[in-house]
């Protein structure tokens, strides 16, 4: 019996639920014109929107990072020191966030392109954020490069950067991007700003500073190290020569001479070279080991695509827009007249 009662209790529970779904229908029918009305209003603030938008141009720089190799041992430590290869793998992460920091970050902007540092020429374009976030700056330029040194110059590089790079939390507005895919390895930096030149030239530029640096800079100590072995290898060899000449010169003037004295000097001579031989020998074959190190530890990049002038502008789509304004009126006037009827019956 007691179970009888339970079951007329849930479908009366139903019931009453779907009387309540069907008196919010009813109530949001009776009021169509309210929906109407907010939804036209979304409709015209996403249409104004739309079509009040500055337009803006996305240039994309896709390369490529290989030459590392794929052996362990001693190369493939020098590959971790470096923070190309991670296990034997290229390691994007210390790319994507050396491309972010300061070093490089400075010498990006430090850059001249048509005769304009492009710290400057970013001031330029969004010269009315500028002026807006940071009015103490508003007449404020570059001269020839930045120097940190100087109070207004590093404030100005640091918000110049936040604009670049955005924040580690949010980067959602930053004007570049770059992203690595791990399936095809290649690395997409993205450039979205208001001025077309402005997007291929920082694409441009950044991707240099990025090759430069991980091809010549984090190599240049291995280089100096070659550098000098090729020059101990040259000193030797050319001390190696002079005392051949020298032994061939002694051997000549004293022919028929059979004094142990000039033997003595023959076979000093003779040990020198055998010496400088075998240190000779030493040298180059660690010139040699470090060369091959160097080649096979120094990643190579290579462009994959780069950014055409023209480029297509960016603007939101007007079907969305138009679906956007719907959605976002028809969802809160729905609330409000739901809300305003619940409100009613409980004050009733």
């Amino acid at each position: 019996m007691e179970s009888n009662n339970n079951h007329q209790n849930d479908e009366i529970t139903l019931k009453e639920l779907i009387l309540k779904l069907k008196e919010f229908k009813d109530e949001l029918l009776r009021y169509w014109w309210i929906i109407g009305i907010c939804s036209a209003i979304g409709v015209g603030g996403f249409l104004y929107v739309h079509f009040n938008s500055e337009l803006e141009y996305k240039a994309e720089m896709k390369f490529i990072v290989e030459g590392d190799s794929s052996g362990s041992g001693m190369l493939g430590g020098l590959l971790g020191q470096i923070g190309i290869r991670k296990n034997s793998k290229n390691n994007p992460y210390k790319i994507l966030e050396i491309s972010r920091s300061n070093r490089l970050t400075e010498s990006l902007l430090n850059e001249k392109v048509h005769n304009n540092l492009l710290a400057n020429g970013v001031i330029e374009v969004y010269n009315e954020q500028w002026v807006e976030s940071y009015p103490s700056l508003e007449a404020f330029r570059f001269s020839d490069k930045i120097n940190l040194d100087k109070d207004q110059e590093r404030i100005a590089f640091r918000s110049l950067k936040l604009i670049l790079w955005g924040t580690n939390s949010n980067r959602s507005n930053a004007l570049i991007t770059i992203k690595h895919n791990e399936d095809t390895g290649i690395y997409t930096i993205s450039v979205k700003t208001k001025d077309e030149q402005l997007s291929i030239d920082l694409a441009e530029v950044i991707y240099g500073k990025i090759k430069s640096f991980f091809e010549d800079e984090v190599f240049s100590n291995k280089q100096k190290t070659i550098e000098i072995l090729q020059s101990k290898v040259d000193s030797i060899n050319i001390l190696k020569q002079a005392k051949v000449y020298e032994l061939a010169k002694f051997e000549d003037s004293n022919r028929n001479a059979v004094y142990n004295t000039m033997n003595a000097k023959k076979t000093i001579l003779r040990n020198d070279i055998q010496t400088l031989m075998v240190v000779y020998g030493e040298i180059l074959k660690n010139l040699e080991l470090a060369d091959v190190n160097l080649k096979d530890s120094k990643p190579m990049f290579m462009i994959v695509e780069t950014p055409l002038s023209p480029i297509v502008p960016i603007r939101s789509s007007l079907l969305l827009s138009i679906l956007k304004g719907l959605l976002l009126g028809g969802f809160i006037s729905g609330l409000y007249i739901i809300f305003r009827k619940i409100f009613r019956e409980v004050m009733a």
